[in-house]
């Protein structure tokens, strides 16, 4: 569901008049050990841990199962997970030369592309083709970071190191929302994202009921707001 046109305006009065890199942070009630950024930013903290992307990445690297009850280990996306697998440790053997015609680089951002868009869906956050504009001009964002190279220059396998979400509220001008491991802070970056480079950026077609749950006790809507809009 979209946040309310008064939301929204919210939102954009505060971007057009805050400098780049303007903070505001709140203390979400919830208990720190629950606090991860993935979870934020695809769910607002209710995906259960069990099902941490980074249990995908791992599998692709080492071979290491993910949790039971983890929706990794589901039939397609453990097929998925295999077939990557066999994949990366293919590239390893041939020194991280071009495979099938795919440069190292283009399999790894498929796979994190793949990795999100897989836990987006899992919980209703529909990947758009985008633009996808929604009726109060806002468009949304999860957006991750992650490093292709290892302290030595060689590839890493994929990976991500930061997770958030993002709000475009149009002329230029967004917010972005983000949490960190143990910490049940969430903070507001105004016209500045926690990074640039190495960042993917997924556009969804709505925001997770828990999103909203947040947004309407930080910014009430003057009136009740209908579930369709």
């Amino acid at each position: 569901m979209p946040l309310s046109t008064h939301q929204i305006q919210v939102l954009r009065n505060i971007c057009n008049v805050a400098p780049a890199g303007t903070t505001r942070t709140i203390m979400l009630p919830r208990p720190a050990v629950e606090c991860a950024c993935w979870r934020w930013a695809v769910s607002g903290l209710t995906t259960p841990v069990v099902h941490d992307p980074a249990q995908a990445f791992n599998y692709i690297a080492t071979g290491i199962e993910p949790s039971q009850g983890s929706a990794w280990r589901g039939q397609q996306l453990a097929a998925v997970l295999r077939a990557n697998r066999d994949i990366y440790r293919e590239y390893l053997r041939r020194n991280f030369q071009p495979l099938n015609g795919n440069t190292y680089a283009v399999w790894f951002r498929s796979v994190v592309w793949g990795v999100v868009g897989s836990i987006c869906r899992g919980v209703g956050l529909a990947p758009a083709a985008g633009p996808f504009l929604q009726n109060n001009g806002a468009r949304y964002y999860v957006c991750v970071r992650y490093d292709p190279l290892d302290a030595q220059g060689a590839p890493n396998p994929p990976n991500y190191t930061h997770w958030w979400l993002r709000i475009e509220v149009g002329g230029g001008r967004f917010v972005c929302l983000e949490m960190f491991p143990q910490s049940n802070a969430l903070t507001f970056r105004f016209n500045h994202a926690h990074a640039v480079n190495n960042v993917l950026t997924m556009e969804v077609t709505n925001l997770a009921p828990n999103h909203m749950a947040v947004f309407n006790h930080v910014i009430p809507n003057p009136a009740p707001v209908p579930m369709t809009q």
